[in-house]
């Protein structure tokens, strides 16, 4: 049963007249209910409505060295798959939402095409090719499930995606950074820390957590970095527990088994619900263990020594493990280094499960204590409800998170991919990766099957790395005010025999004109002023300001006073000169 229907059959349970002034409150507050635990959508059921593909879509407006443009675009075909540059026909760009008139820049096959028509504004200089090739740098964090269902602790579906992964990775060039975040009951990544950077990491574990808050501080004061490997010179500024240059490293490491095993039975992908040691979160006390916790067990006679040794630690200022998730380092990560002008992504590669793996089995083995008094269908009723009950509460856990994932991402100009490993997940916890995708401007793909998930990956990779960049110099500068709007217009692209004629929406940025020299000392003037102001404090600012106005009103009179003087005495030897000849 999904949320809707059980408040709907809330509603019906109600035995009140049907005029009653009560049962409009109830019905109102109902349906707001509805509303806000159901979003646009419906995470519950329908999620959010399907992108229609094919799609063109632009991705960034780079017009700082105006009236020089350049535009970052995706094309999406049919079946999530990205169109390649040299299957691109024809592509347009024209100016705000209008249709009409000529476009600014036309490439057909890849060259520019220049119009006949003299008297049309159309770009005279443009060049069409990939972000790889045009020195375009992303940084990523890529997210994988980590822990250990059977289908990836001991099928074959495991290996396929370390090394699908594995290849993700030695897509990335020089001028990329990149981090992995192997997730499960812990969250290990990349750190580049000496002697700690040939295998994947715990964050949370106190030595490497202590050592990262020390590197990171060095970077943020601009000290020399003392803490990296040895004979290694590492620009001043550099994060070690954070985006990673060498993507080849960390393909080698995602590739060895050894180091990125599928283990634990508590992933935190996003840390929804009651902490995982909490044992009215489960039906009944899972026997797996929680891994990195106490003796290893929930049981009730470790869990009691386990939870005042968590008091006791918090109590002395220590930061505990398991109040984080994998989705908050990644953004953590991505808004601490991003940096202007990168293409910014979060990875997600998952089957958007969160929480004990074996949490619906075990309720059906041992039912909730409601149920227990109820045998045979009235029992598996009651733990259907029960379940279904838990699924609507999970997602609107999830709703509140996303709200603030969706935000802090797309203020930082963070695109979100993700990729569903369909054959372990559930409807709904596939809707959560897609839902972040779409709301962010990036792409969501679900691999079916373990055949499917190289080329969905490899897919992925190719949208992120394999941007069309144009690059154009304005055809009218002058016509252009404050901001620049454009649109793409493909025609001709062809996949698999087919062609594909598409518009991307309309995308507006600001235009910042080149600074006269004027303008640059009155700025430069403005900076000293506001330094001064801040340096001096008010009141100091404004006596220092009557002083040096004071002083520079003399100096000017003495200046005028001496002009003045020679002026007359120049005068008087020139008309004296001329009388007395």
């Amino acid at each position: 049963m999904t949320s809707r229907h059980h408040l709907l059959s809330c509603l019906g349970s109600l035995r009140l007249p049907a005029s009653s002034p009560l049962r409009l409150s109830v019905l109102g507050l109902l349906v707001l209910g509805l509303a806000v635990v159901l979003p646009e959508g419906s995470y519950a059921s329908k999620g959010p409505a399907r992108v229609r593909l094919p799609q063109v879509r632009i991705n960034q407006i780079d017009a700082s060295a105006w009236p020089k443009v350049r535009v970052l675009a995706t094309i999406i075909g049919r079946g999530t798959r990205p169109i390649k540059l040299d299957a691109i026909r024809k592509l347009e760009i024209r100016s705000g939402t209008s249709t009409a008139g000529p476009p600014l820049v036309v490439f057909k096959e890849g060259k520019l095409l220049k119009n006949k028509d003299p008297e049309a504004p159309q770009a005279k200089e443009g060049k069409l090719w990939v972000s790889s090739k045009a020195g375009v740098a992303t940084s990523a964090v890529i997210v994988v499930a980590g822990h250990e269902h059977p289908a990836l602790k001991r099928g074959s579906l495991g290996p396929q995606l370390r090394e699908a992964v594995g290849l993700l990775l030695k897509q990335f060039g020089k001028n990329d950074r990149v981090n992995v975040l192997w997730y499960s009951d812990r969250i290990r990544g990349a750190v580049g820390l000496r002697s700690y950077t040939g295998e994947l990491q715990d964050l949370e574990s106190p030595t490497i957590a202590t050592k990262c808050a020390q590197a990171r501080a060095a970077a943020l004061s601009g000290e020399d970095i003392t803490l990296g490997p040895k004979g290694k010179d590492i620009a001043a500024g550099t994060d070690l527990c954070g985006l990673q240059g060498d993507a080849g490293a960390l393909a080698k490491i995602v590739s060895d088994r050894a180091m990125t095993s599928f283990r634990g039975k508590f992933p935190r992908l996003f840390n929804l619900g009651k902490s995982f040691y909490d044992p009215t979160r489960y039906c009944d006390i899972p026997t797996d263990r929680l891994e990195g916790f106490g003796d290893g067990s929930l049981m009730p006679k470790n869990l009691k020594r386990t939870l005042q040794d968590r008091e006791d630690r918090a109590d002395n200022g220590e930061k505990l493990d398991f109040r984080t998730s994998a989705m908050d380092e990644a953004l953590r990560i991505l808004l601490r280094e991003g940096r202007p002008g990168e293409q910014k992504a979060l990875i997600l590669i998952s089957d958007g499960h969160d929480g004990y793996l074996d949490d619906i089995e075990l309720c059906k083995r041992r039912p909730p204590r409601r149920c227990r008094q109820v045998k045979g269908k009235k029992r598996r009723k009651c733990v259907k409800k029960a379940l279904d009950r838990r699924i609507t509460v999970e997602q609107s856990m999830f709703r509140a998170k996303a709200t603030k994932w969706l935000g802090l991402a797309r203020s930082a100009e963070i695109k979100i991919f993700s990729l569903g490993i369909g054959s372990l997940a559930r409807r709904d916890e596939l809707q959560r990766l897609r839902l972040l995708a779409e709301r962010t401007g990036g792409t969501y793909r679900s691999a079916r099957s373990e055949a499917l998930l190289a080329q969905k990956i490899g897919d992925l990779g190719n949208e992120l790395l394999g941007q069309v960049v144009i690059d154009f110099t304005h055809p009218v500068p002058d016509e252009v005010e404050e901001s620049l709007a454009l649109r793409i217009k493909v025609r001709g692209a062809t996949e698999k025999g087919k062609k594909i004629r598409e518009s991307s929406k309309v995308m507006k940025v600001p235009v910042t004109e080149a600074k006269t020299i004027k303008q640059t000392v009155i700025d430069g003037v403005t900076d000293i002023l506001v330094s001064a102001q801040e340096a001096l404090g008010y009141q100091v600012y404004v006596y220092v300001g009557i002083a040096v106005l004071v002083i520079v009103g003399l100096i000017t009179l003495l200046l005028l006073f001496f002009i003045t003087r020679f002026f007359f005495r120049l005068l008087g030897r020139l008309f004296g000169r001329g009388g007395d000849e």
